[in-house]
């Protein structure tokens, strides 16, 4: 596949890098960054079977309902090139909607009453009106948990990610542009236009769920140099994602009192929806930034889906469970 190609010859001068051949390296892996980049629909590998087409709508409609409110406020452009980007997003997103109406849907699926085309259909219609965040927002998360149910799709980790194997992957395959911290302001990254994700930025906690980010890593994304890391596994994506988003948690104290948290709940919310949950669940204020802790260092993590939270002073029959909410709710764990 060409794209796949394409992306072990950046990650082979990647690594190449760090050796003698290092500035030679550097030039030919940014040519090949900037060839990817160019290539704004070419991400899909020809011959993906129709459940990973479901997976790769679903991450464009995450961005879309994430992003689309900093392209348009009041019914007014506020920036043409996020706006741009938005209806080339959504312009992909019909093309795959398209070809998974005619897929062939796997056995003992609901069938959906409304096809992904016309939903897509909707969201467009929406941002070229111009219409308020919350309305394309809600119409996009209405197209991602539709590819998702239509096929079966769950985006929850098979296995707990491992804190130690995600800090070694981001910082060989991430930290070069993104920045040892998560920052954006890696060497490589500097001049590049879309710039790389900072993922300490302020309201960064209330778009980003790990199964955003792993996504976006296995997807790339389009018009950016972010290509798709496809040749990782699903357990190494989720290992780098919950380490990304962990980094805005690393100078806290861990409370380590044994709350347990399920894995699917953790891995489809915010951090910014987990801390409300936590509040709701009784969960001291002075004492999240703790608890986030522990879970930015896999800490405490079960296999499952809701979580178990402990007061302070409570047992294990006072465990009180919590439901969450945001991208995660209604969508079978995505």
């Amino acid at each position: 596949m060409l794209v796949r190609r394409i992306l072990n010859v950046k990650i082979m001068f990647n690594l190449i890098g760090r050796g003698r051949w290092g500035a030679w390296a550097g030039v030919v892996a940014a040519a090949v960054l900037a060839f990817v980049g160019a290539m704004r629909a070419g991400w899909a590998d020809q011959g993906d079977p129709p459940e990973v087409e479901a997976q790769r709508l679903a991450h464009l409609m995450s961005y879309v309902a994430g992003d689309y409110g900093g392209a348009v406020a009041d019914g007014v452009v506020t920036s043409q090139a996020e706006y741009d980007e938005q209806r080339a997003l959504i312009k992909e997103a019909a093309g795959i909607a398209g070809r998974l109406d005619a897929a062939a849907k796997p056995a003992g699926v609901p069938v959906l009453e409304v096809k992904l085309a016309t939903l897509v259909g909707e969201v467009a219609a929406k941002v070229e009106a111009k219409g308020a965040e919350s309305e394309v927002a809600g119409a996009a998360t209405k197209v991602r948990s539709a590819a998702l149910l239509a096929f079966g799709v769950s985006e929850t980790p098979k296995e707990l990610p491992n804190p130690m194997r995600g800090k070694n992957l981001y910082h060989e395959l991430c930290a070069d542009c993104h920045g040892a911290a998560g920052r954006g302001d890696g060497a490589k990254g500097k001049g590049l236009d879309p710039k790389p994700a900072d993922y300490l930025r302020e309201g960064m906690e209330e778009r980003l769920a790990p199964s955003r980010v792993a996504a976006t890593i296995r997807f790339g994304v389009s018009g950016t140099a972010m290509v798709p890391f496809n040749q990782l596994s699903e357990e190494d994506r989720y290992a780098i994602a919950f380490y990304v988003l962990g980094l805005r948690h690393q100078e806290a104290e861990p409370v380590g009192d044994g709350a347990a948290y399920g894995l699917s709940y953790l891995a489809t919310h915010t951090d910014a929806e987990i801390e409300r949950d936590l509040l709701g669940a009784g969960v001291e204020k002075g004492r999240v930034a703790g608890v986030m802790a522990d879970r930015a260092g896999g800490r405490l993590m079960r296999t499952g889906g809701w979580p178990r939270w402990r007061s302070r002073g409570e047992g294990g029959a006072g465990e009180r469970g919590a439901r969450g909410g945001g991208q995660g709710a209604g969508q079978g764990g995505c």
